[in-house]
């Protein structure tokens, strides 16, 4: 006889952080992850970002994972990367 093991779900708040000086802030460091990226690639990603923000207007842009751009609304979503073929996004479970 198997037995049946209930879980509980637990919804998390992430604690908001103090603001930074403005060269530290997600938004700044994604404008210049395009401006560097200069080619298709950062066309592409600018896209994305108006994208996500025209179907989510709640996201919240962070950094994270060593210059990955990340966007969340009660959790995480999706990250976006630019690769030298590619522009990778990798939504997370659940998104």
């Amino acid at each position: 006889m198997m037995k049946t093991i209930k879980m509980k779900t637990v919804k998390t708040k992430t604690a908001t952080k103090p603001a930074k000086a403005a060269t530290n802030d997600a938004g700044t460091k994604i404008d210049q992850m395009i401006a560097r990226v200069g080619d298709w690639r950062g066309e592409r990603l600018a896209e994305i970002r108006a994208l996500i923000h025209e179907v989510d207007t709640g996201a919240v842009e962070d950094w994270k994972w060593m210059g990955t751009p990340v966007w969340s609304h009660e959790g995480m979503y999706v990250l976006a990367n630019p690769h030298k073929g590619k522009v990778k996004l990798q939504f997370f479970h659940g998104a």
